[in-house]
């Protein structure tokens, strides 16, 4: 059960941060607007181009958090790598 549970939680987060890269991708967009405009400051927009940065190495480490948690599931369930299995 740990292994499933594991591999769910390493899925629903991957998913979380793509989602959150997608909105921070839409949010830097607005601000470099705004920063051209003289809306923002330079600072602010910097910090949020930061946040995207962090963001992408989330992500790099939630895909081998969710490869971990389904090399472990397949190995409690018995199931070889060369079987499809489907993380839909």
């Amino acid at each position: 059960q740990e292994a499933y549970y594991n591999f769910i939680m390493a899925k629903m987060n991957l998913n979380t941060q793509r989602r959150l890269l997608h909105d921070t991708a839409k949010l830097i967009k607005q601000e470099e607007d705004k920063l051209k405009k003289g809306l923002t400051r330079k600072v602010d927009f910097q910090s949020i181009k930061a946040n995207y940065g962090q963001i992408q190495y989330q992500i790099s480490t939630s895909v081998k958090d969710l490869a971990m948690g389904e090399l472990s599931l397949r190995q409690v369930m018995g199931v070889k790598n060369d079987f499809p299995f489907s993380t839909a």
